[in-house]
């Protein structure tokens, strides 16, 4: 059935849908009809997203592929996000991350669309997102969830200078606003998203296995982290150098490399100790963190 409904999509794509806006299939429920089509059937959703990007780049060339179909989906996805089912708004948001990765890094036109997406609120609304989720527990949300921390992940990627050095100094002439979105919304409270994920019910001595919503989570609230770490490191730093954050950041760190350690979650531990490295550079005060705390420290951990 799956490879009978990715083939029917195609076929779909190639005729009516292929002549059609996207904000046009938006309205009409044409959408959200498809996301019905494959609930419960994640195979799909390439398909999906490759069926989306035909429709919307129909009749178009160059970078305004690009600017008209982010423009178009961050409209929809600012003004009407709560008529929006769960799996539409998924998908709608991996779309728009899509794009923004398609387009070219650190280019004035890049700066614009970054700008555009953060002057709409989005950033704004991921930070929502992310202070609204405590507990793991519904698929469609959990993926509505890793979606927007893909796109803010993207927004970074595009705006990060390729092949420079790591710094801490701050960054300079951010014409996207991205920065000051960040610092605002202390990087959409992710650190504080993976504390109550993970110490939703209290702290164990034993961390239990996680379920696979959970780890998809994780992974990629500290992918996204390095991201950011990566396009504004001295932001991050920034950030998370509060009393709470710290704290939170200190707890997070403990769960991830206890948790990640004992129930062989590689890819996990990796970019945790990763995103440990980007904290520490050339932060005196950050060092002393891993030091600090209940025993085992982040430090003797580590090691």
């Amino acid at each position: 059935k799956t490879e009978d409904v990715a083939r029917k999509l195609g076929d779909l794509s190639r005729t009516v849908l292929a002549k059609t806006d996207i904000c046009h299939l938006i309205d009409k429920g044409v959408v959200e009809q498809l996301c019905s089509m494959i609930t419960g059937e994640q195979k799909l959703l390439p398909p999906l997203l490759k069926l989306l990007l035909q429709c919307s780049l129909v009749s178009r060339t160059g970078s305004e592929i690009c600017v008209r179909s982010i423009t178009d989906i961050v409209d929809k996805l600012s003004t009407a996000p709560n008529s929006l089912t769960s799996s539409v708004h998924a998908n709608l948001l991996q779309l728009t991350s899509t794009l923004v990765r398609s387009l070219p890094p650190c280019e004035n036109l890049t700066s614009d669309m970054i700008s555009y997406i953060v002057s709409k609120e989005i950033i704004d609304n991921i930070q929502n997102t992310c202070s609204n989720t405590l507990h793991i527990e519904d698929e469609a949300k959990c993926a509505v969830l890793t979606s927007s921390l893909h796109l803010l992940s993207s927004c970074c990627v595009v705006m990060t200078t390729p092949n420079t050095p790591i710094s801490s100094s701050p960054t300079k002439n951010d014409s996207s606003g991205l920065v000051d979105a960040l610092v605002f919304t202390k990087a959409c409270n992710i650190v504080t998203l993976l504390y109550g994920v993970l110490l939703y019910d209290g702290p164990k001595k034993v961390p239990p296995a996680l379920s696979d919503l959970t780890r998809g989570v994780i992974k990629q609230g500290l992918l996204t982290l390095l991201d950011i770490s990566r396009f504004s490191l001295h932001t991050l730093q920034m950030v998370l150098d509060t009393e709470g954050m710290s704290l939170e950041l200190r707890h997070v760190f403990s769960c991830v490399l206890t948790c990640a350690s004992q129930h062989d979650y590689t890819s996990i531990l990796d970019l945790c100790i990763q995103l440990i490295g980007y904290i520490v550079f050339s932060h005196p005060e950050n060092q002393i963190l891993l030091q600090n705390g209940p025993r085992p420290s982040i430090l003797e951990l580590l090691f």
